[in-house]
């Protein structure tokens, strides 16, 4: 039968030639295609594929996991690659604390910086544990904070927040720049549903009852006032 889907020809194809398969082929669908679906991952993932050290079509290495993390993926597709067993990956799952990624970040930090719609499943696959997350260090030295970088996310939600808390981020560790989790969420002023919860989880000893929250930024001190 012709292929009538992206996933049909990646197993035609995969049936045609199994491990002769270049792991670039698996590179470009996860850093390119529109929508990662876990079956493409499936059949392009084949017994002995290093998915810590993949090579991309320009040449540089990219752990499976940063190439599909700076965009909307799965929670399936996520814990598949995290997985080395359900593939017989020859260096194990990829290792969510690897720099092996764009800017030599971590995936987690990838994914809250670059994602337009944080989902919690995914959040919490990505912190689990022996990833750094208060602070936040890529191989540069530079740092943030989970929670800063889903805090400066439009998408955050009380989900995410807590999936962080949950993990062991800490609310009041700030990042490189000196600002809080609390302070770049303000400054981003967000007036959605979830503006009280989420700063009731960041600052819960100082939130005042009528959605004043006054915060200090290098700057100066500056007021963010919160609507129901």
């Amino acid at each position: 039968a012709n292929p009538s889907t992206p996933e049909d020809l990646l197993e035609f194809l995969v049936e045609a030639y199994g491990t002769e398969i270049d792991c670039r082929i698996l590179a470009v669908y996860l850093e390119r295609s529109a929508a990662v679906g876990l079956r493409g991952v499936r059949a392009l993932c084949y017994a002995g594929i290093d998915l810590n050290n993949l090579a991309t079509a320009h040449g540089s290495a990219r752990s499976a996991l940063h190439l599909c993390c700076n965009r909307p993926v799965s929670v399936a597709v996520v814990e598949f690659l995290l997985d080395g067993a359900a593939v017989q990956a020859a260096s194990g799952g990829c290792d969510p604390a690897s720099f092996l990624g764009v800017d030599d970040t971590m995936a987690l930090e990838q994914y809250l910086k670059g994602c337009p719609a944080l989902d919690v499943g995914v959040v919490r696959a990505l912190a689990r544990e022996g990833v750094p997350l208060s602070p936040m260090p890529n191989s540069s030295g530079a740092w943030g904070t989970a929670l800063t970088l889903a805090c400066s996310n439009p998408s955050v939600s009380v989900g995410v927040v807590q999936a962080l808390l949950d993990a062991g981020a800490d609310p009041s560790q700030a990042d490189v720049t000196g600002e809080q989790p609390a302070v770049c969420f303000c400054k981003a002023a967000r007036e959605t549903a979830d503006v009280h919860a989420i700063l009731e989880l960041l600052v819960p000893a100082d939130f005042g009852a009528d959605g004043q929250w006054t915060y200090v930024t290098s700057e100066g001190t500056a007021q963010h006032k919160c609507s129901p």
